[in-house]
Parts: C-alpha cells; sequence; structure tokens
C-alpha cells in the first residue's frame, strides 16, 4: 500500500479548510497531519475534522511532520506559512486571494526556495473559463468593451475576488496587455461573468 502523503491545512477552520477535512478523510492516499487555525480561533484545542485532529496556531512546531502545506486562508496566514514551509523545505499550495504586491513579490521569491502552486481558483470549470474568455478577448477585438460582473455569499472577505481578478487578467492577456493596462472598471461587484459588448449587441459567459 502506497504511503499516505501527510498534509498540514493552513486554514482549517475556514470553509475551504473543513472541506479540505472532510475531503482528505475520504482518501486513502493522504494524511492530515497539521490542521493550522488563526490565533485566537475558539477551535484552538479542539478536535476538528472526520479526523479529530486538534487545532492548532503554531505550525512551526508540526511541519516537519508535513510532506506539503495547503494554506487556503488569509493573505498575513498565507505569508507567515510559506515562510516557514520554506524554511524546513516544504512545498505550498496556497489559493489564497487579496496579497498585496508586496507579498506577492515575497511569495514569488519564496517559490525560488521551495515548490508554490498558486491559483484565484482551483476549480476546473474556472480555468476553462478563463481560457474561454482569454480567446474571447482576442478574437473580439478592440471593438468590443470588457467587464467582469461578480456576485457572491456575504461571507466573502476580498473584492474584487481572486476569481475575478483571474478573469480579468486572462481577458487583459487576450488583448497582449497586463491587467493594469486595462480599464479598471472592468472589475465591477458581482457572479464572475465576463461579458463582450458592442453598442448593437451582449454576449456572457458565465460559471456557476
Amino acid at each position: 500500500m502506497k504511503t499516505p502523503l501527510n498534509i498540514g491545512i493552513v486554514g482549517a477552520g475556514g470553509r475551504m479548510g473543513r472541506s479540505l477535512l472532510e475531503n482528505a478523510f475520504a482518501t486513502d492516499t493522504l494524511n492530515i497531519s497539521a490542521a493550522i487555525d488563526r490565533p485566537g480561533s475558539a477551535r484552538l484545542g479542539e478536535q476538528i475534522g472526520p479526523q479529530q485532529i486538534i487545532a492548532t496556531d503554531d505550525l512551526a512546531s508540526s511541519i516537519e511532520e508535513c510532506d506539503v502545506i495547503i494554506d487556503f486562508s488569509t493573505p498575513d496566514a498565507c505569508m507567515s506559512a510559506a515562510r516557514i514551509a520554506a524554511d524546513s523545505g516544504v512545498p505550498v499550495v496556497t489559493g489564497t486571494t487579496g496579497l498585496s504586491a508586496a507579498q506577492q513579490e515575497e511569495l514569488n521569491v519564496l517559490a525560488t526556495q521551495i515548490p508554490i502552486l498558486q491559483a484565484a481558483n482551483f476549480s476546473v470549470g474556472v480555468n476553462i473559463l478563463a481560457k474561454l474568455v482569454e480567446l474571447a478577448s482576442r478574437a473580439s477585438g478592440e471593438g468590443f468593451d470588457l467587464e467582469v460582473f461578480e456576485a457572491h455569499h456575504k461571507h466573502k472577505v476580498d473584492a474584487p475576488s481572486g476569481t475575478a481578478l483571474m478573469l480579468g487578467k486572462a481577458a487583459a492577456k487576450g488583448r497582449d496587455l497586463d491587467l493594469e493596462e486595462m480599464d479598471r472598471r472592468m472589475i465591477e461587484r458581482g457572479v464572475p461573468m465576463p461579458w463582450r459588448r458592442t453598442d448593437a449587441d451582449r454576449e456572457a459567459t458565465r460559471h456557476k
């Protein structure tokens, strides 16, 4: 039998963290070796997830037991985890969004020391959508304005969301630009929904 991969989850008490705990429990090749929650969380010291693993805010004390860190937390927690992982040579997978430019630059540097997989959205559908947006943007040409309109649940922390920015970057790439060169009105709050629009018609690509 294959030896399970030992995973440390940063943000274990959040929505994605809880989902990861449940899915890892149902996968024979994965083992949760650390469940990291935010300092001050009411869950610290308690058993969480179907594994009934003790939640802690001290990743450094358990990093040596981890083969990989999976992070869905906050920008500050993400960076702290990435630094600890880099010091120990442990790879990181992160879906945390909302990093500042300085934090992203530091994460890029850390990625030269350890493998880091970063994505604004790990959904297969969203990544397919991003490619379609890029192709639509490239094919439509300058006669079309580009917008991203998103709607999300009330618990969403960062807006525009990482997914909206991801789609915006895909649209910009289709025009051989970066997002900062595009009209900032392209990112508006609300379901990530790239529009292609002229005076005569409107077309939308939607992900639910």
